[in-house]
Formats: C-alpha cells, structure tokens, sequence
C-alpha cells in the first residue's frame, strides 16, 4: 500500500479524487464533535465507513467540511454525517493508496 501525508485543507479534494477510482474506506474518530453514526459506534477512534458512487446512495454528498449519506448497518440504513475534521486517513481499496492526514490522528494512535 503506497501511503501520502496531506493536509487538512485538502481533505474533500482527496476524497473526490480515491471516489473516482472507486471505493474509499475512511478511518474517523467517532467521538468528534458533529460525527452522527449509530450509537453503538460512538466511541471508537478507529471506525471505518465505505463510500463508493457505485452504491447508488440517493443522500451521498461530499461538502467542503463533511460528507453525508444513508449508510447500512445489519441492514438498517442510519444517515451518517462524518465532519472532516474526524477523519484521518483515507484509503482507496481499488488502487490501495492511502492518504494520511497527521494533524487529526487521534491521539491513542
């Protein structure tokens, strides 16, 4: 896996960029403030989300300062709102190259 360091201020960019290739897992720390998923996944530093245009999410939206969509889990959908400002690495599973973002790494890590 071939791993870049960017910066923060680039986060949507580098997002939009790994979702043309095709499915981006990010890493969040869920305990950041505006992070929404479901309650049982409040609290972990490491939780990972897939996003993929492929999935055909009718709410999936990349804004400058988070992304937004109707997620499923044990086949529930739950409407996951994931400021960026949580996320600290992205990483694309068709080209496995990843980007690091070092100032939101949490701090257990």
């Amino acid at each position: 896996m071939r791993i870049q360091t960017s910066p923060d201020s680039h986060k949507q960019s580098e997002m939009l960029r790994l979702l043309q290739k095709g499915t981006v897992m990010l890493f969040i720390d869920s305990r950041h403030k505006g992070v929404s998923v479901p309650e049982n996944l409040k609290n972990d530093f490491q939780l990972r989300l897939n996003y993929d245009y492929s999935y055909q999410i009718a709410d999936f939206q990349v804004f400058g300062d988070r992304v937004e969509a109707s997620l499923s889990f044990n086949h529930r959908n739950y409407f996951c709102v994931v400021p960026f400002e949580a996320v600290y690495l992205m990483v694309s599973h068709t080209s496995q190259h990843a980007v690091l973002f070092l100032h939101s790494v949490p701090v257990e890590m």
